[in-house]
């Protein structure tokens, strides 16, 4: 599993679909007044999926270039780029982590996204260096896992944990409407 959402599989009508329906955060909720319009317009330019709109708007120069040749603003399409590279977290630092830290740096793991991955693959050294604490371990792929998520950081996390949620998917599934208390 990657860590990041295989931006391949997703086409450009489910993009459309979860900008509209998403709970935007309020300075990029503007974006789902004109969503069929943009979208429409990167039809054209022959934008079929995720990866493909990450692409066209990866740089400035790109970004210009794409307003220069529709009718949509570079300010609505920088919110679009915004939006759509938040979905793409950065890693973690692991120094938001408190335990296992200088241990876990020597075997130059160094954020969430590398944590995740030499999970995935499993490593002998790895599991040395947690020990035989099952805990532990299931914490830390927790919060490796977690941190795929949008706008989810250390503390973040842990705090999902305690809510009882405990993967990227339980996450997703989540009602943010109901709240936990």
């Amino acid at each position: 599993m990657p860590y990041h959402i295989p931006a391949e599989s997703i086409i450009r009508k489910t993009v459309k679909e979860r900008i509209i329906n998403s709970h935007l955060i309020p300075s990029r909720n503007d974006l789902k007044g004109d969503a069929k319009l943009v979208f429409s317009q990167l039809a054209t330019l022959g934008i079929a999926n995720l990866a493909d709109l990450r692409k066209a708007l990866h740089t400035k120069s790109k970004l210009e270039d794409y307003a220069a040749s529709s009718e949509i603003s570079p300010d609505r399409i920088t919110l679009l780029r915004r939006e759509i590279e938040s979905r793409f977290p950065k890693a973690v630092a692991l120094k938001g982590f408190n335990r296992l830290i200088l241990a876990l740096e020597k075997l130059q793991i160094k954020d969430t996204e590398k944590l995740f991955q030499r999970f995935e693959k499993g490593s002998e050294l790895l599991h040395k260096i947690i020990g035989k604490d099952a805990q532990i371990e299931k914490t830390l792929k927790t919060i490796s896992n977690l941190c795929r998520g949008q706008w989810t950081n250390a503390t973040a996390a842990r705090m999902l944990i305690l809510a009882g949620i405990d993967s990227t998917r339980a996450l997703a599934d989540s009602d943010d409407e109901i709240p936990y208390f």
